[in-house]
């Protein structure tokens, strides 16, 4: 094909823009494989739904950055593809999953200073754009090679990065500064479980703090809801159901029977726990 681009047989080259993109799509694979693991371990299969979509999106863009190490002339149009669906499911799943009488989008706002909740949800979103900005500029060279200077290349490619790289950082660094800073909020009593700040997001790590508990029959938990909305207690199987816990709010069953207990919240399907009572 001459100057008009590469060959079929060809292997695509590897540029700025393809270690970006590499670079990238390997935070996003490490971020969430961390979020995917955390939960199986902690909740097992009670966040199933939650594992099986992870795994996917995750695996998509591990194929992505395979495909571009290898060379593939069409790796960079996959890898838009995959990193749009990505980024569309973690944007809705954002938008969405605040639920309840006294939940609106506007104060999931207030988890942008949790540095956890940042890297896990937060962080996701510009380095997103930047692996599709990246991937999409790298398959635009492939197909018609540009004669822009070296120098106008290199400074298209790193300003967009350091911005993303300086966001994350500061993003991060704000949180921790506001944590160390902030007054810890003290609940009403002493919980056997807490309902944590953000718990309502598929990327947090622990919607209910601990996810497992096991007790003796007739002991009484306690749920308290920590976070900044109203969420439920409710038994899979109708035995218990709290209705809205409001923000700082308590919640209390007495386990008369042996059994393992499993339960949701019935505004955000990805918050599960398992509460295991036993006869010893």
């Amino acid at each position: 094909m001459g100057q008009q681009g590469l060959s079929s047989a060809e292997k695509a080259p590897r540029t700025l823009d393809t270690w970006v993109s590499i670079v990238g799509l390997t935070y996003v694979v490490l971020v969430t494989l961390r979020v995917t693991i955390t939960r199986a371990l902690s909740q097992g299969t009670t966040a199933l739904s939650s594992l099986i979509y992870l795994s996917i999106l995750v695996f998509m863009l591990f194929l992505g950055i395979l495909f571009i190490l290898a060379g593939k002339r069409w790796a960079y149009r996959y890898v838009l593809t995959a990193a749009g669906i990505f980024l569309v499911f973690h944007l809705l799943a954002y938008v969405t999953s605040c639920g309840g009488a006294s939940c609106s989008l506007l104060a999931n706002l207030v988890h942008l200073v949790n540095p956890e909740f940042f890297v896990s949800v937060i962080s996701l979103f510009p380095v997103l754009v930047l692996v599709i900005y990246h991937a999409s500029h790298a398959r635009r060279e492939l197909m018609r090679p540009s004669p822009n200077s070296t120098e106008t290349s290199t400074r298209r490619i790193l300003l967009p990065t350091i911005a993303v790289i300086a966001l994350v950082a500061g993003g991060v660094s704000i949180g921790l500064a506001v944590e160390a800073t902030a007054t810890p909020v003290v609940p009403p009593l002493h919980p056997d479980v807490t309902i944590v700040e953000g718990a309502f997001h598929p990327a947090n790590l622990e919607s209910y703090l601990p996810a497992k508990l096991t007790i003796k029959v007739g002991e009484t938990i306690v749920w308290y809801n920590g976070d900044i909305t109203s969420h439920t207690i409710t038994s899979t199987t109708g035995i218990f159901d709290s209705k809205d816990i409001p923000v700082g709010a308590t919640y209390s069953y007495t386990f008369t029977q042996a059994g393992v207990y499993e339960y949701y919240c019935v505004y955000h399907y990805l918050m599960t726990g398992v509460i295991s009572v036993t006869n010893e």
